[in-house]
């Protein structure tokens, strides 16, 4: 076994100057659209705002299609069978009285009029 150290110099990337400077200077040239649009973007709560109409909107489209699926296989599930029972289960997730349930369950309204309180008595 040999003592010697071991020389990393071949692959030092700083190893010419010249060549690395170039390389730097191609990296942050590459990069100066990029860092100029994030400065654009503001301070990180306003990049919040920009992604929460987004989420906003998926969580509108998954309640809707939930809704809708719901009520396509309430037969299915058993919800026919004992009444009441459903509604109460519904409303209690979605924290609201029966009334919302039985809104949410029913053919007469639509799902998104359901879900934005039409026909809820106050």
């Amino acid at each position: 076994m040999t003592d010697d150290p071991i020389d990393f110099r071949s692959i030092d990337p700083t190893l010419p100057a010249e060549a690395f400077d170039r390389r730097v200077a191609q990296v942050r040239f590459a990069a100066t659209a990029v860092m100029a649009r994030r400065r654009a973007g503001g301070t990180p709560l306003a990049q919040m705002f920009q992604w929460r109409a987004p989420l906003l909107a998926a969580l509108l489209l998954i309640t809707l299609v939930s809704v809708a699926l719901l009520r396509t296989v309430r037969e299915d599930a058993g919800f026919d069978t004992e009444p009441g029972v459903a509604v109460d289960e519904i409303a209690e997730a979605l924290g609201t009285n029966s009334t919302m349930g039985t809104l949410l369950l029913s053919t007469s309204t639509s799902p998104a009029a359901a879900l934005l309180g039409e026909g809820v008595p106050q």
